[in-house]
């Protein structure tokens, strides 16, 4: 999962690609048996983690029925899910965490997120979202009246895949014998979001 920025929404089931039912987040030092058992789920031994002995990271698990189907330990500097209820359950519509900054804590914290959602409904919509993002406002200043005084090249965006849940837009010049990169973006078709590829 790429790490976002305060203000952005994490959809993790957008990140999954085998079935869960239910998410559960673990804070540093909790005991994971115990707290499993009580859920009525067997941790597999073949899962290693550090979350009791460390408070660096919280533990995500996805289940299904009750199994465990992954975990992942997710590192707080990156995102801190320490503050959500212990023992909470999240379905995969009801995953989804905004990343806020605030003022006492030194990293970032995953609120549950409340808002209503605002699925995009068409490629012309992720497009129009990258257009907003201030790196890319910025790289189109470049092209005053829509067209570099240097390089007679033109801004361009072009949605070049698209899965179940995400559109790729492609941000380029448009130069007279080529095209010259200036970045990807995925965007989230259920929430909007928007993450620069790497």
């Amino acid at each position: 999962m790429k790490a976002g920025r305060p203000g952005d929404v994490l959809d993790l089931a957008a990140y999954t690609d085998f079935p869960w039912t239910r998410l559960y987040v673990f804070s540093p030092y909790t005991p994971l048996k115990t707290s499993l058992e009580k859920l009525g789920v067997q941790w597999p031994s073949a899962f290693v983690s550090s979350i009791e002995s460390s408070d660096s990271r919280c533990l995500l698990i996805f289940i299904d029925g009750k199994r465990v189907r992954a975990a992942l330990e997710y590192p707080r500097q990156r995102g801190d899910f320490s503050q959500l209820p212990a023992g909470k359950a999240y379905s995969p519509q009801d995953a989804m965490f905004k990343i806020e900054q605030r003022k006492n804590d030194s990293w970032p914290m995953m609120v549950p997120w409340e808002g209503k959602s605002t699925p995009l409904s068409s490629a012309e919509d992720a497009v129009g979202k990258v257009m907003h993002v201030p790196a890319v406002q910025e790289w189109i200043r470049l092209f005053p009246n829509g067209t570099s005084a240097t390089t007679g090249g033109h801004p361009a965006f072009s949605v070049v895949s698209e899965s179940s849940s995400t559109f790729t837009v492609w941000v380029y010049e448009d130069l007279p014998e080529r095209a010259q990169t200036f970045a990807y973006y995925s965007v989230q078709k259920k929430t909007g979001a928007v993450d620069q590829e790497l």
